[in-house]
């Protein structure tokens, strides 16, 4: 999809250090490459208002060759941060990567969107297997103009939850 985008390729490299084994599989990318306008989604608490999970678009590149990124009109110059791998017996990190904390996201899962309100969604059912998935991923569209569902079939719409779900619900006792 970024290959479809018009427009340079701005490439941001990770510094690792540490085991670079223990890196292996890490969300956040070693390579991360951008265009201008490509949507891209928040890997880390950065503050100010800026959350693990928070959408925008690449605006611009800045002269300190960082991106600056639009979320939802703010434009804020993101800076490399440190993801660590910790070991918590030895109290120390074990391995770390300093990057930019964003991913390209032209898509994101189902778990990844709860808590989101989102604008345009296109929602595709193949894939869904457990109870809740297919509620919880149309109720993140804003309203259903802007809602597209592929690959429905009636078995991901109706996944049922285990028993012991509804026997839960029965048993609160109300507030």
């Amino acid at each position: 999809m970024l290959e479809d985008m018009e427009g340079e390729m701005h490439v941001f490299k990770a510094k690792d250090e540490g085991y670079l084994k223990l890196l292996r599989g890490n969300a956040v990318p070693k390579t991360l490459t951008v265009k201008i306008c490509a949507p891209v989604i928040l890997l880390k608490n950065i503050g100010n208002g800026l959350f693990n999970g928070m959408r925008g678009k690449v605006h611009s590149i800045s002269k300190e060759n960082l991106p600056i990124i639009d979320f939802h009109g703010r434009m804020i110059t993101v800076s490399p941060v440190r993801f660590d791998v910790f070991d918590a017996q030895q109290q120390k990190s074990l391995a770390s990567r300093r990057q930019i904390p964003l991913m390209l996201a032209f898509a994101l899962t189902v778990h990844r969107a709860q808590g989101q309100t989102i604008e345009k969604l296109e929602i595709d059912c193949y894939s869904f297997f457990a109870p809740g998935q297919m509620g919880v991923a149309v109720g993140r569209a804003r309203d259903k103009t802007g809602l597209c569902i592929r690959n429905f079939n009636k078995k991901a719409a109706n996944l049922k939850h285990p028993q012991c779900v509804y026997d839960f619900y029965d048993n609160v006792e109300q507030f």
